[in-house]
This record gives structure tokens, sequence and C-alpha cells, in this order.
């Protein structure tokens, strides 16, 4: 409890107290990496927890969404058969899945990039041939004796054959078996958004941290050179403890803007208010201009 209590009023000290960086100066570099480290952390809390306030029940609502989108693309009266490599159906005509069932948006029409406008065909009763699959203009053809897919892309030309002769046993897909497995799947997806709420604060901290820490560079390189030019001989490494306190207003304000998506206009709005920050609680503290 001492610990966080320090910690927070450390902050507060970062942020306000101009001689706490003449302390700063007489610590070693491991009091300002734990500083940060632990600033970077609260920080990750709290995007962590805006991410499952904003988007968590969100994406729960789309996975239901989804799940029930798919069971109801299977037709209640189908049943297929894959028996002894040759698959069979129930059906009449050959069934026909658009594209555009699943994916409202799609791009039928482009002649820059051409896309099918059907994702799966089944038709067992035209042999397979390269112009017919074409003609059906779809992703998947499953025929009498093979599924027939694009081979890399759609726009290659090229198709893959999966004969059905190495299904080793009787197979057979109906509404009920569709069900079946959505129901098994769907507490393992459930189970997919609490791993990905679990693993974001850590995926978040380590990321925050690498990427703060280097891009702190060029702030560390300019206040050593200023400091160069006002005569406060510090040490590179002194120079980046300085910096890693002075970029406590901006994490946050940082944070905040991210978080609010108010848009900052201002180029190199953060290394300049670590600047300015820093040399305002230098030259009003008593910082000696000979540190090593």
């Amino acid at each position: 409890m001492q610990r966080i209590t320090r910690f927070i009023k450390n902050i507060g000290y970062s942020a306000t107290s101009a001689e706490f960086y003449h302390k700063v100066l007489k610590a070693p570099l491991s009091f300002s990496l734990k500083y940060f480290c632990l600033l970077i952390l609260l920080l990750s809390l709290v995007y962590t927890g805006f991410f499952e306030y904003k988007f968590l029940p969100e994406f729960s609502k789309i996975l239901d969404t989804g799940i029930a989108k798919v069971a109801s693309l299977y037709p209640s009266s189908m049943t297929l058969t894959i028996d002894k490599g040759i698959l069979s159906t129930n059906q009449n005509k050959p069934f026909v899945l658009p594209l555009s069932s699943i994916y409202k948006d799609a791009n039928t029409q482009s002649t820059q990039v051409p896309t099918p406008i059907n994702l799966l065909v089944i038709d067992t009763q035209t042999p397979f041939s390269e112009i017919e699959y074409r003609n059906r203009n779809t992703l998947i053809w499953l025929t009498k004796t093979s599924m027939i897919y694009p081979d890399s892309d759609y726009t290659s030309g090229g198709v893959r054959i999966m004969p059905f002769k190495d299904f080793k046993e009787k197979f057979t897909l109906d509404k009920k078996t569709v069900n079946t497995a959505i129901a098994s799947a769907k507490p393992v997806l459930k189970n997919v958004v609490s791993i990905v709420a679990f693993a974001f604060l850590p995926l978040a901290f380590l990321f925050l941290l690498l990427y703060k820490l280097s891009a702190l560079l060029w702030t560390v390189i300019i206040i050593f050179i200023l400091a160069k030019i006002a005569k406060y001989n510090f040490s590179f490494s002194k120079s980046y403890q300085l910096a890693l306190h002075a970029s406590t207003i901006p994490l946050f304000l940082e944070t905040f803007f991210t978080l609010s998506g108010i848009p900052v206009m201002i180029p190199f709005w953060y290394t300049l208010l670590s600047l300015i920050l820093l040399f305002y609680f230098l030259k009003n503290s008593e910082v000696p201009h000979q540190v090593k």
C-alpha cells in the first residue's frame, strides 16, 4: 500500500513539482524506469477498461448475430451425404449461396478486382470443368465427386480440387447436425472473447512501454542538446531520466485525447509539451549546472 501511495505522489510531483526534478537527478536511473513502467501499467489499465466497456459488449453482440446468421444459411430441408467418395443431396435443383447473404456490401460489379457473386454452389449433376466453374461465378463448387475452390485467390484463374474419396467414412450433413455443431462451438467462441479481454492488458502494456521508451529517445536527444546549450551539463542517462518524468502530463493528455476521439492539430505536441514542462521545472528548481 505504501508503494502505491508513493507512486501516486510521484505522479503529482512529476506533474507539478520543480524541486522533485532536482531530486530525480540524484536518484538512480532504475528509480525513473520503475516509475515509468508503473505509469504505463496504470494507463494500460485505463485503455483496457475502455476497451472492455466500449467494444466487448458490441463484439459479443456481433458474435451472437453472426452465429445465428450462420445457422440460418443452411436450408432446413437439405441433407448432404458423402458415401464412398460420392456426394449426394436430397435437392432436385442446385443449391446456391450468394456472397451477399453474408456480406451485404459484397462488390459484385467491380471491373478492377473481379469478385464472385456466390460463396457456394452445390451441383452434383454437372461434371467439373474450369469453364463450368467460372460460369457459376462462385468461390466454392461442390460437384458429385469433388470440392472445387480457387488456387490462392479468385482472380488468379487457377483452381484446386479436393476429391471426396478422401472421406473414409460415410458423412451426413443436415440442419440438425449444423445446429449441434454451432451449439458446441458457441461456448468456445465465448471463451475467445474472454481470452481477448484477459490478454488485452499485458499486450497493451508491452506495446505502450516499448513504443514510448523508443519514441522518447528523440525527446532525450533534444533535451541533451538543449541542456548543453543552457549549460546544464547532464549526462545522456540523466536526460533520459528527466524525460521519463516530464512525459507524465503528456501521457495523460494523450490517453484522454485518444479515448475521447479529440484530434490534436499541433504537430509534435507531445514532445514540445514535455520539453516546455521540463525546462520550466529546471528553471524554477535549484538544479546545479554540473550533473553526471
